[in-house]
């Protein structure tokens, strides 16, 4: 299906200036800037044993432990206003563009909702805001009903938070477990635990927190008094009797001074066996995070004097966010010798805290500083220099690179901070078998004393459960592995018949953009797309508004219809994942805006976003969670993956594919656009240009025929037509199936290695949701409460996830076609209360202004609109990888042979039994 191509406003034409001048204060110019802040104020991330405080108590943010409250929201939507009057409006610098300019600001947080969110709020003072009429409606954000007036969304990038060792300095590392062992064992730290005061303390908070306080968790006491006090001080003295000023001051001052010894701080010099324990500590908390600083500011200096395309993306960049935790700073300030002066008269870094690191260069020596501010709180300015007080600057408020360069060379990890070289997944999944066999070679190979190891680690918190290995326990069901649970008693509001509706996953493809690079003669280059923040790939105000549409039909199924979703957001019970580029982050951001920020009454100011001038009226924000993008082969088909690109290369080998590209017809229109675009042309880059006439097409039709003298209607078709069909081969799609070449089905492989890992995801996830039925263990926790699981990701995306289903061409007929922009599908889990079984529904949404269909007879084997879910496992695990997809993609097809199955599953079976996991099934 093609969508009928129309003329759009070309805003695009009026030549907003984007760019700005040198900043200059003296003889030195500004040359980046880099922000690492602590997010705002939050709820309790967990509590003690006695409170009678529980996670009902914090409705904020979405709900529950440790999420960003609209105070915390405000305070970072006022930082970003301090940022903007600094670097944006001339007070004292005009250093960055007044409409946002994506080329020059990146953002990366930490992946927990308060960070996130934090950083969501932080760039709605930076550039959300519509006082100054410095963004355009219907340019960077859409004009339309129930879009903010003023608001440009502005992604926020993340990687799982298990394998972020940049900002979460607490992450699972094995390393800084044996260190700090190590450190507890000096004199120092055990004369200070061991003091009668301090064992005093920790003897009466035990007795009134009935569990045991020690000094290492005592942060969690300190936290939740300092947090519940806060929000409800009359429940909080009716409650918490035992509790003083004076009390809580002792508390205060301990926790300071475990948190600075596991900062290393007291430590300096302190060796055991042989190891420096307070370097080792301040190395391993802050050493990487210092170390990616200078990088930045190393490499601005070095691209200084080089355009070339390598430097490209550096001399564009003007403004690095870290969005992060009290904890990264401290660990930053603790490594560069300022943490008390930074922090007084002790604690951690207050919410909204936000050091800054400004580059300068020196016109006339070309010697690099850099020069260190730190705002305190959310009254603070930004206008406290603190670099004299770092060792090396001798009291200098401008202090050389060479002195940065220093702390990056003594603190620098020795290795990368999340590999091991015996051992390493790249994520964990919920509890399955392939987890055990991997628990099961961590414990053998006893590497989790060797390193930063966070794959030997189980945790219990939804992120660390994200899944990104493509082989999962679904087989089971092929062995009839019978009666592991019950099917009975889903807290769901919607029924239809006797089918209860119980989980919904949603896959979409990003709205609306500009092309992600075109051809050499192409007259439309980069400079002509400036929507969305500018340049390649980047979505436009009417991709924003397809989200927003599609966001409000979701609304209007899931919340007004079948009730149910929550009427107002809840953290607990929609997760969202995008692939790591800014179009489908912002179509995501856009759909959720249209499901959750209307401004209909449904959110509640001051509970679900702060009730403050600047914030777009009725906006909640949510968090977006992202992969990083050359892994994440869930998502995205264009992942780093060598097998799968020998896996194509076969294909193309394969009489049916020679045939094909050989044929006349494909020749000669290859030949014509190489001739044409001033490039080779073939069938792997074919879409390049056909991706880039498309789009020409809709934002410029009326003169691209006239730049473009080439060009016709009946061309472009042609053209289409063939990439359609190399398309479907790309996707292990083939006339003659199986398609063999050297012994290999290349279909069965392609599709297994493009659409198998999504397909098992989304299975795996209605297995465990099953499976948790009736369990209260933690690791059911997570997925029990939840209700919508969303993937926001690409055309290619739902085409590989149509393909492992051989329903390609039904789900995009008449036409053929990847899907068009905002197409969706819905994979909806019933349960029968009739035969207690599990039964799916799929439902598409091909195009903005088409409605939901349901295409469930599609797939083969099923008969109705609800089709049973073992069809959907029988698929799953036709088409599931042969190894974790990290790996597989890794591995050489000329050693290929498969992998037995069933011989795996009954290895997986056994071991399932031995480890006492089918509870978690």
């Amino acid at each position: 299906m093609k969508v009928v191509f129309y003329s759009v406003p070309i805003l695009l034409l009026l030549q907003v200036s984007l760019s700005s001048g040198d900043v200059m204060n003296g003889t030195m110019k500004l040359m980046m800037v880099q922000a690492l802040w602590r997010h705002g104020d939050r709820t309790p991330t967990e509590t003690y044993h006695n409170d009678k405080f529980t996670e009902q108590d914090w409705v904020f943010g979405g709900g529950g432990w440790g999420q960003l409250t609209p105070i915390g929201m405000r305070q970072h939507m006022q930082l970003g206003q301090k940022l903007r009057a600094r670097y944006v409006n001339g007070q004292p610098y005009q250093f960055l563009n007044r409409r946002y300019d994506q080329q020059e600001i990146f953002v990366r947080s930490t992946d927990k909702n308060r960070t996130l969110l934090s950083a969501f709020s932080n760039m709605v003072g930076m550039y959300g805001s519509n006082n100054e009429n410095a963004s355009l409606p219907g340019y960077d954000y859409p004009d339309v009903p129930g879009w903010p007036a003023g608001f440009v969304p502005i992604p926020i990038h993340t990687i799982p938070d298990a394998e972020d060792h940049l900002l979460s300095v607490d992450n699972a590392c094995a390393l800084q477990d044996t260190i700090w062992e190590m450190a507890k064992t000096t004199d120092i730290v055990s004369s200070y635990f061991n003091r009668s005061d301090v064992k005093s303390l920790m003897g009466n908070l035990t007795n009134y927190c009935g569990e045991d306080i020690n000094p290492e968790n005592l942060w969690i006491l300190f936290n939740a008094l300092k947090i519940e006090k806060q929000y409800y001080p009359l429940k909080f003295q009716q409650t918490t009797p035992w509790y003083s000023d004076s009390l809580f001051e002792q508390i205060d001052i301990v926790n300071s001074q475990v948190q600075d010894f596991q900062n290393g701080l007291g430590l300096e010099g302190v060796i055991k066996n042989g190891i420096d324990i307070g370097k080792y500590l301040r190395k391993i908390r802050g050493g990487t995070l210092v170390n990616d600083i200078y990088n930045h500011m190393n490499r601005k200096t070095q691209c200084t004097s080089n355009n070339g395309k390598e430097c490209t993306y550096t001399n564009r960049l003007k403004f690095f966010a870290y969005s992060a935790h009290d904890t990264t700073l401290y660990a930053l300030f603790s490594l560069l010798g300022v943490a008390h002066l930074a922090v007084q008269p002790r604690g951690y870094p207050l919410y909204s805290a936000c050091v800054i690191m400004e580059q300068w260069q020196d016109i006339q020596t070309n010697q690099t500083y850099f020069k260190m501010i730190y705002h305190r709180h959310e009254n603070d300015t930004l206008n406290n220099v603190i670099t004299s007080g770092i060792p090396g600057c001798n009291g200098n408020d401008y202090c050389p690179l060479s002195v940065l360069k220093n702390y990056s060379d003594v603190y620098k990890p020795e290795m990368e901070m999340n590999q091991d070289s015996a051992f390493n997944v790249k994520s964990f999944s919920p509890p399955n078998i392939i987890l055990l066999l991997h628990i099961d070679a961590c414990q053998q190979m006893s590497i989790c004393t060797s390193g930063c190891v966070p794959d030997c680690y189980l945790k219990t918190e939804f992120q660390s459960f994200q899944y990104d290995m493509g082989v999962n326990f679904t087989m089971v069901s092929a062995i009839s592995i019978v009666g592991l649970f019950a099917l009975t008693g889903f807290a769901t509001s919607y029924t239809d018949g006797t089918k209860e509706l119980v989980f919904v996953q949603t896959l979409w493809r990003h709205g609306d953009r500009s092309p992600t690079k075109t051809f050499p003669t192409d007259p439309y280059q980069e400079s002509a797309w400036t929507f969305g923040g500018g340049g390649w790939g980047q979505l436009s105000p009417t991709g924003m508004r397809q989200h927003l549409n599609l966001g409000k039909m979701l609304r209007d199924r899931y919340v007004t219809n079948y009730q149910f979703f929550p009427t107002k957001y809840n953290a607990k019970q929609i997760y969202v994942r995008s692939t790591d580029v800014n179009r489908t982050i912002i179509s995501a951001m856009s759909n959720l805006l249209g499901q959750y920020g209307q401004d209909d009454g449904s959110s509640v100011p001051d509970v679900d976003y702060p009730a403050v001038a600047g914030w777009p009226k009725g906006f909640v924000p949510i968090a977006v969670h992202t992969v990083d993008d050359d892994t994440d082969h869930l998502g995205n088909m264009e992942s780093t993956c060598p097998f799968r690109e020998q896996v194509w290369n076969l294909a193309k080998t394969s009489d049916e594919v020679k045939n094909f590209t050989n044929s006349d017809k494909v020749q000669s229109m290859l030949a014509k656009l190489t001739n044409y675009t001033g490039q080779t042309v073939d069938i792997d880059n074919l879409w390049i240009i056909t991706n880039a006439l498309y789009i020409e097409q809709i934002y410029f039709n009326d003169s691209i025929r006239a730049k473009n003298s080439w060009f016709t209607d009946d061309l472009y078709a042609q053209a289409d037509a063939i990439n359609d069909q190399v398309q479907l081969y790309q996707n292990g799609i083939f006339k003659n199936m199986p398609n063999m070449v050297n012994g290999h089905d290349v279909g069965v492989l392609t599709r297994k290695i493009r659409g198998g890992p999504i397909l098992n995801d989304m299975v795996m996830h209605m297995n465990i949701k099953l499976a948790c039925q009736g369990m209260t263990t933690p690791n059911c926790t997570w997925i029990n409460n939840l209700k919508n699981y969303v993937y926001s990701a690409h055309d290619t995306t739902i085409y590989a996830f149509f393909s492992a289903l051989l329903i390609e061409e039904y789900a995009v007929k008449p036409s053929g076609g990847y899907p068009l922009y905002s197409a969706a599908v819905l994979l909806e889990l019933y349960v029968d209360s009739a035969d207690k079984k599990p039964y799916f529904k799929m439902i598409y949404h091909e195009q903005d202004g088409s409605g939901f269909k349901t295409i469930t007879q599609g797939i083969q084997g099923c008969s109705s609109d609800y089709c049973s879910l073992d069809v959907l496992r029988n698929f799953s695990a036709t088409i599931q990888p042969d190894q974790p997809i990290d790996q597989w993609c890794y591995s050489d097809l000329n050693k290929y042979s498969g992998l037995n199955t069933v011989s795996m599953l009954l290895l997986a079976v056994i071991l399932a039994v031995q480890y006492n996991f089918f509870g978690l099934f």
